[in-house]
């Protein structure tokens, strides 16, 4: 990146020069990006978005980075992290206003321990407010835009706009905001009074269920692939599928699937995307061959020229 443009939004937002953007992702791989911006307040927000777009410079808005592969060859170009400078949770009876940059787990915990119940199933979920709104995130068959109201956000020309439920698009890790150029600044929850006890018991119910399920002990982005509904009728879901075919155990270098959970893949030290995305490729083509069925990613790939995009399409078919 040019000199001045680097000045420029250095002066708009705080940033770090040459950071490394593994440090940035649960996946922990990734090169470095020419700036790493991290705003305080939503003016700033806009402000980089503005500039970015009116000079031509590549921007990538993230949040925790949870479900996201960056490029070996980092980003040129700017990265701006909402994170918990603009992760205000407000909560009013049963209304929660939260700040996209929010940690999703700590705003569980917040409401569940008033006993506002809704959003237990996403207490082992990692993740901030706005990228899970963003892929629509969830478990056990349900989803936080059940919960959604209303979401703030810049549209693809820079205008704040307050998206109501029923126009995010909402559908199974899917949402309006994937159409490219939204940058979600909060949203509007609604949740039922409930008893706090009760809330609580599920919460420790679901967490528990998932730390017995999911691996811990090396970095992973999560469930690779996406529970597609015409896979999971005929042969069920990823993770299963992956493992009746014995794959549990496959690897590509230091990434490999892991023995716990067929739909994890974990970077067991030094892993790298090409790696990760040669072993997304080998899967997809064994499953394919197995039940002609391509399985599609939740993961999603972020590369040098600040493309966002599923990582399967890095795959062929």
């Amino acid at each position: 990146m040019d000199e001045q443009i680097i000045r420029e939004i250095e002066r708009i937002v705080p940033s770090v020069r040459d950071e490394d953007l593994s440090r940035h992702c649960s996946w922990r791989i990734g090169g470095r990006a020419d700036l790493f911006a991290v705003p305080g307040e939503a003016g700033q927000v806009e402000a980089v978005r503005d500039f970015c777009c009116r000079e031509g410079v590549p921007l990538v808005v993230i949040g925790q980075g949870s479900n996201l592969l960056f490029d070996d060859e980092g980003v040129r170009g700017v990265v701006m992290k909402i994170g918990s400078r603009c992760g205000a949770c407000v909560i009013d009876g049963e209304t929660v206003r939260v700040q996209a940059g929010a940690w999703g787990p700590g705003v569980v915990r917040q409401t569940g321990s008033r006993g506002l119940s809704g959003l237990e199933h996403l207490i082992g979920v990692p993740g901030c407010l706005g990228g899970l709104v963003f892929m629509n995130a969830g478990s056990l068959r349900r989803c936080i835009g059940e919960s959604v109201v209303s979401v703030k956000a810049l549209d693809p020309t820079g205008q704040i706009q307050e998206v109501s439920q029923k126009d995010c698009g909402f559908s199974y890790r899917s949402s309006v905001f994937q159409s490219g150029g939204w940058i979600i600044l909060s949203a509007v929850l609604r949740l039922v009074q409930s008893d706090r006890l009760g809330v609580l018991a599920e919460m420790a119910a679901v967490l528990a269920d998932r730390k017995r399920k999911f691996p811990l002990r090396w970095p992973t982005c999560g469930s690779v692939f996406s529970n597609d509904t015409g896979l999971f009728e005929r042969f069920g879901p990823p993770g299963k599928v992956i493992d009746r075919m014995g794959l549990k155990g496959t690897a590509v270098g230091s990434m490999a699937v892991s023995a716990e959970h067929g739909n994890f893949i974990i970077n067991r030290g030094g892993g790298t995307c090409a790696q990760a995305v040669a072993l997304i490729g080998l899967l997809r083509r064994r499953v394919f061959a197995r039940t002609g069925i391509w399985m599609n990613t939740e993961v999603r790939y972020v590369s040098p020229a600040g493309l966002v995009f599923p990582a399967s399409r890095l795959c062929g078919e």
